[in-house]
C-alpha cells in the first residue's frame, strides 16, 4: 500500500516505522508526514505523543480520536520546509532542555471529507527538538476505540532506549479554506484523475 502521506514509498517503508516506534523522524517534514498518516490510520497514541508536552493538555486523546473518526483524509500537499531541518548532534544532557533550540517549519495543505463536504486547510507548523524517551506507545490506538488491539510489533522494538533528541509539533498558523460539496461524478480531490465514485482509495467516503 502506498503511504498515506503522498510519497512514492510504501507505507511500511515510509511512515509506519515512525508510528510504530521502530524509528524516529529525523526532520520536521518526516514528523509532519507521519502525523498525517497517523490520522489516516487512526493511530491516536502516536499523534498525542508527538505533540510537544506544552500542547498535550490542550489536545486530548479523546478529541484526537473524535476528529480522526469523523474525517476521511484525502490528500497531504507539502509546500515547503524551512528553519532547522536536522536534529541537534550534541549528546543530550540534563540541561539540554534549557538550551535554546531552533525551530523547524513545514507549510502544507490538508484535504479531508467530513459531513459529505470537502474541507481544506493550510498551515505553517512549528516543530521543536526535544530531549525525550522513544515513542513508547507501540500499542497504537484506533480512533474508533482507544483500547483497540495493539499493532503486531516485535517485542524488541519496545522502547528501552536512553532519552534522545526528537522532533515534536508545538503549534502552527492555520488558515481554513471554503468547504464544498463533492458529487459522485466529480473529479476525486485526491488528484488521481478518476471520478470520485471510481476512486477505490477513497471509496469508503462515498
Amino acid at each position: 500500500m502506498q503511504c498515506y502521506c503522498g510519497s512514492l514509498l510504501k507505507y511500511q517503508q515510509c511512515c509506519e516505522p515512525f508510528i510504530t516506534g521502530q524509528q524516529h523522524a529525523q526532520t520536521p517534514e518526516q514528523l509532519m508526514r507521519s502525523r498525517f498518516s497517523a490520522y489516516c490510520a487512526r493511530q491516536v497514541d502516536y499523534i498525542f505523543q508527538t505533540y510537544h508536552p506544552y500542547q498535550q493538555d490542550h489536545n486530548s486523546k479523546q478529541d484526537i480520536a473524535s476528529f480522526a473518526a469523523s474525517s476521511h483524509f484525502v490528500k497531504l500537499e507539502i509546500i515547503s520546509s524551512s528553519g532547522q531541518t536536522e536534529l541537534p548532534r550534541t549528546k543530550p544532557t540534563p540541561d539540554s532542555e534549557l538550551q535554546l533550540a531552533s525551530a523547524g517549519y513545514v507549510e502544507f495543505v490538508v484535504s479531508y471529507l467530513q459531513g459529505g463536504k470537502l474541507h481544506q486547510f493550510s498551515e505553517v507548523s512549528r516543530f521543536l527538538p526535544l530531549v525525550t524517551s522513544a515513542i513508547s506507545s507501540l500499542e497504537s490506538s484506533s480512533a474508533k476505540g482507544i483500547s483497540a488491539d495493539p499493532l503486531p510489533i516485535n517485542s524488541t522494538n519496545r522502547s528501552t532506549a536512553e532519552p534522545c533528541w526528537q522532533w515534536r509539533y508545538i503549534d502552527g498558523v492555520l488558515s481554513n479554506r471554503p468547504s464544498k460539496s463533492i458529487g459522485r461524478n466529480d473529479a476525486c480531490p485526491c488528484g488521481s484523475g478518476k471520478k470520485f465514485k471510481q476512486c477505490l482509495v477513497h471509496q469508503s467516503a462515498h
